[in-house]
């Protein structure tokens, strides 16, 4: 009697979860056939409207912003935050031999001169790890979004497969750029869904995103290091100060989900490897903006990630007149990110 019990329950979440599959498999198909055929915004605001998106865009001066969003457990509801705390339990490990974990899909379709011109689609799987795969249509990829001498070349397709975000989770993000192949962009939708519901579930984000990972002998490094697809060289150019620092404390987050936001970082200043600006004081409060999707922020809740930030931890910095970039101004301090900060800090100083 109990084993039937325990067949119909295992059999009822196979179910459910196969359902959540089936309706990240259409999002992921509507938002690539919208994009690439060019659709009218009449056309767009129709087919979000049907998968469940936003039937009334955002918009600012010329374009306008389609959005959907698909959470099965993975945040804003009561009944998540109590299968979270089930998730840091070893219960955690039988629920995901099942094949029952969160699933969360971001997709957004923006529209310009009354037509699709751009799209993105990020899909988080799964719980420690939480594997995240996703791509953006982009010209070109900008390390400081309004910054031109940050520009990277625009047939840089990947930022590097199999790299560890500071969360623990390892992440595939592809740029689709506009000279990318047929098979370059065939990739950057190649999602495995089956790491939705699949029995043991994936252990990589290149499982995950099989196509993208594949690709990666075709973008070997350069004799420029890259954290997360970051240039340190541009970085250590660009920055007036690039300082270590440690997290002292992180205030409230101040913006909703879907905005972009800002939150103070109270820092103890340890060493300023560059110094342009001759900071002086080594207590200072920080305000970091918040962009849902960037690698600062928290892919689940609205803040920064609280991992990366977590009090006692070591950061390094790079600080412009501007601003602090959400994606590549905030590494850890681990030794080999430290020592390729400080030999580009000497020698974009001149020093041997």
């Amino acid at each position: 009697m109990l084993l039937a019990a325990l067949f119909i329950v295992v059999a009822g979440l196979n179910i459910w979860q196969y359902s959540v599959r089936l309706r990240v498999r259409r999002i992921l198909q509507v938002v690539r056939a919208l994009d690439e055929k060019r659709a009218p915004d009449q056309e767009v605001r129709r087919a979000m409207k049907q998968i469940g998106g936003n039937a009334t865009p955002e918009c600012r001066k010329e374009k306008c912003g389609y959005e959907i969003a698909l959470n099965h457990y993975a945040a804003g509801s009561r009944a998540a935050r109590m299968f979270w705390r089930l998730m840091e339990t070893p219960a955690r490990v039988i629920f995901d031999d099942v094949g029952f974990r969160p699933v969360m899909l971001r997709g957004s379709i923006t529209v310009r001169d009354g037509q699709a011109y751009t799209s993105s689609v990020g899909l988080w799987v799964g719980y420690a790890p939480t594997l995240i795969a996703g791509n953006r249509k982009s010209a070109s990829f900008r390390l400081f979004r309004n910054d031109p001498s940050f520009q990277i070349q625009p047939d840089y397709h990947e930022r590097r497969p199999h790299l560890t975000t500071p969360g623990g989770r390892e992440a595939i993000d592809v740029q689709i750029t506009s000279d990318a192949t047929a098979v370059e962009r065939e990739s950057a939708w190649n999602f495995n869904l089956a790491c939705i519901t699949q029995w043991g579930g994936c252990s990589s984000a290149g499982q995950l995103m099989p196509g993208a990972a594949a690709m990666e002998k075709y973008f070997p490094y350069s004799e420029d290091y890259k954290f997360r697809g970051c240039s340190v060289k541009h970085m250590a150019r660009d920055s007036q100060v690039v300082a270590l620092a440690t997290v002292k404390s992180v205030g409230p987050y101040r913006g909703a989900w879907d905005e972009r936001g800002r939150q103070n970082v109270h820092y103890r200043f340890d060493e300023f490897i560059r110094n342009d600006s001759q900071t002086k004081a080594d207590i200072r409060i920080l305000g970091h903006l918040v962009i849902r999707g960037s690698q600062s922020a928290n892919p689940f809740e609205p803040g920064l990630s609280g991992e990366l930030f977590k009090p006692g931890r070591q950061l390094v910095l790079f600080i412009t007149s501007a601003n602090i970039d959400p994606d590549c101004g905030i590494m850890p301090a681990d030794p080999e990110v430290l020592q390729h900060v400080r030999a580009e800090v000497a020698r974009v100083r001149g020093l041997p």
